[in-house]
């Protein structure tokens, strides 16, 4: 009960989308080519649960001890892990020891050249006059949404180009909405934090 508990929440307290949890788990009653427990013991009901609510593979397919898997590789990414096979260590023991790979290879992301609007440089009363004085009904497609959609949009974002800049952000994989405002605030926030971490005061709270 305790091993299943612990594993449910290793995946749901952490940050982490990719998991693999190795080990002796000691639970010989569990036929995992088919991941369902061979008797009514609990522990081995939770654990087979747990198992499968968290979407995890089991990849030892041989016996670890006698005729029973008792050493595991749980797993969320078995397309990552390769080459797993046990065998005898020099020492004595009764447990085959499991040796397995995993691909850590990380494919570099393509740069790509993005472009955002400059609200700060906007000249948001040409804008106003110029999508006050639009013709949107000629955007209108009787019976027909998406190209009356698309119209509007083509219509919309003409005019927002011409009244708004665009610039060249450099750090292409960040999300556009994170400026150097929104950075400033983000960093005044870990500052307050700190603060108030280091000097708590009921007024710091509000």
């Amino acid at each position: 009960m305790a091993q299943a508990r612990e594993l449910s929440r290793t995946r749901s307290q952490n940050a982490f989308d990719q998991l693999i949890v190795c080990g002796d788990f000691n639970l010989p009653n569990i036929d995992w080519s088919t991941g369902v427990t061979t008797n009514n013991n609990i522990i081995n009901q939770h654990f087979t649960k747990t198992v499968k609510d968290h979407y995890l593979w089991q990849l030892v397919n041989f016996p670890t001890r006698g005729e029973n898997i008792l050493d595991l590789i749980l797993t969320n990414i078995p397309d990552k892990i390769q080459n797993v096979a046990g065998f005898d260590d020099v020492l004595e023991t009764d447990h085959k020891l499991i040796n397995f790979e995993i691909n850590l290879k990380i494919q570099r992301k393509s740069r790509v050249e993005r472009h955002v609007y400059d609200f700060a440089k906007s000249d948001w009363s040409s804008l106003k006059v110029l999508l006050s004085n639009s013709r949107w009904d000629l955007c209108f497609v009787p019976e027909n949404i998406d190209e009356t959609l698309t119209n509007w949009c083509c219509m919309f974002l003409s005019a927002v180009d011409k009244y708004i800049p665009k610039h060249r952000i450099k750090r292409t994989h960040n999300h556009p909405w994170i400026d150097k405002e929104l950075l400033k605030l983000i960093k005044r926030k870990d500052m307050q934090r700190r603060k108030l971490k280091k000097f708590p005061s009921p007024y710091d709270l509000d």
